[in-house]
């Protein structure tokens, strides 16, 4: 009782047909009434293998960054870093608050930035204003000579703040957040799995991602995330799939490269924050970059886009797909 694979069907696919094969043969021992309709039994069970077995086998999952590469939140970091840390009053959570962080602060976070992922790691340009950041590598020696206790102490009194400023001034911390064109759209019409893991908390992403009507689940919301194997590793065992059918997108070219080495396909969003350094560094791992043209067009011909509308449309021009 052996059933040939439907056009189109893998290799892989030959499991199914042998799990259907094994159950109507089951079902008959079993139940041998059923022994006169066993081609047609064993069809059924066959189209119920490939709906439910064959669909863990093809599923491909996406999982994003949030920001620097959904959106920028430049501003916010900012200010809630400085005020955050001096314990400044939510007032100053403002346009004149902003005007009001010297300049040079300003200008070396947004050095910092390029280099930064996790929360921890803004810290660095409140201590350190002279040292030169050539490479990533420069970057994580100032990071590293910090005593732990002030991180910890330092993220404490960042993440309060945020959380502070998320009640008393949502609308302006929800318009700090400004969407990469075409991603709001994007995002409205997946039809495939998809996760954040981001260095942010999963409730603010989740709330900046509902003021403009985005549908997204916030159990699919992995935040504050140092490091993003962990759950990389925890979205595939959830879904059941192996690490070589998860996608993952960063703007940060060190977590790129970490997923990668661990069998997930990761490529490196070149839109958010990066440095010169970090082009060298892609070039000499291979690790390919996609600029957000190619990405919502679907240049590189992602699986994951198969089932996606034809078009989606940002506020700026029509994308195809």
């Amino acid at each position: 009782m052996v059933h040939s694979l439907i056009p189109g069907e893998t290799v892989g696919a030959e499991f199914i047909v042998h799990i259907a094969d094994l159950s109507a043969l089951l079902l008959i021992h079993e139940f041998p009434e059923c022994t006169s309709n066993a081609s047609a039994l064993t069809q059924c069970l066959l189209h119920v293998c490939r709906l439910t077995i064959g669909e863990t086998l093809m599923k491909n999952v996406l999982v994003l960054d949030f920001d620097g590469l959904i959106c920028d939140g430049l501003k916010e970091c900012v200010l809630v870093t400085w005020n955050g840390h001096y314990k400044k009053d939510v007032l100053l959570f403002s346009d004149q608050g902003l005007e009001a962080i010297p300049n040079t602060f300003v200008e070396r976070f947004q050095e910092c930035r390029n280099f930064s992922k996790h929360l921890g790691h803004f810290l660095v340009p409140l201590v350190d204003q002279t040292t030169s950041f050539p490479t990533q590598d420069a970057f994580n020696r100032v990071y590293n000579s910090i005593n732990p206790v002030l991180v910890n102490e330092f993220v404490e009194k960042v993440n309060a703040y945020r959380q502070l400023v998320r009640t008393e001034k949502k609308a302006y911390w929800l318009a700090c957040h400004t969407f990469y064109d075409g991603f709001e759209t994007f995002l409205r019409v997946l039809s495939f799995p998809a996760y954040i893991v981001t260095a942010k908390d999963s409730d603010s992403v989740h709330e900046i991602l509902c003021d403009k009507s985005i549908p997204f689940v916030q159990k699919r919301i992995f935040g504050e995330q140092r490091s993003k194997l962990a759950a990389l590793t925890t979205i595939a065992q959830m879904e059941q799939i192996p690490n070589s059918q998860l996608y993952f997108i960063d703007d940060n070219i060190n977590n790129v490269l970490e997923a990668r080495s661990a069998g997930y396909h990761a490529y490196w969003a070149t839109w958010g924050y990066n440095s010169p350094d970090h082009f060298h560094f892609a070039a000499a791992h291979s690790i390919p970059g996609i600029s957000l043209a190619d990405f919502l067009t679907n240049r590189f011909n992602f699986p994951f886009f198969a089932n996606q509308p034809k078009s989606v449309s940002s506020d700026a021009d029509a994308i195809s797909l």
